[in-house]
This record gives structure tokens, C-alpha cells and sequence, in this order.
């Protein structure tokens, strides 16, 4: 798995568990095993970490609808 999804999915589990507000890009760096500066060189802010977190499981979504006939205005 790349840096970068795997900091998506720390987030998403750090975001589930404590809520976005609470949470830190420090501590997503620290469990995801990275420097902060790599949370910043791919996302530049805890709001576009979120940002990229929504429309890459929008994208999924979208694509399983797709898959299974129901694409309507897709």
C-alpha cells in the first residue's frame, strides 16, 4: 500500500473513532508511521486529507453502482 492511502486510512480510522475535530495530523503521522511533513507534501492540510478521503470513496461508490446496473444519471 502507498504512504498515501495508507494515511487515508489511518485517518478514517482515527476520524471514526475520535472524530475530526480531535484528531491530529500528528497523530495521524504517528500511527500511520511517517513524518508529518508527508501529511503535508500529499495533502497540505488535515481539510484536503478529508477532502481526499471523501472523493476517493465517492469514487468507489460510484463505480460499485456502475457495476451493478443502477449507474441512472451516472
Amino acid at each position: 500500500m502507498s504512504v498515501k492511502y495508507e494515511i487515508m486510512n489511518v485517518a478514517i480510522r482515527l476520524f471514526a473513532q475520535k472524530g475530526y475535530m480531535a484528531s491530529s495530523t500528528r497523530e495521524i503521522a504517528l500511527m500511520a508511521g511517517v513524518n508529518l511533513s508527508m501529511i503535508n507534501y500529499y495533502f497540505s492540510s488535515k481539510e484536503k486529507l478529508l477532502e481526499n478521503i471523501v472523493a476517493s470513496n465517492t469514487s468507489d461508490l460510484i463505480e460499485k453502482i456502475k457495476e451493478c446496473g443502477g449507474a441512472g444519471d451516472f
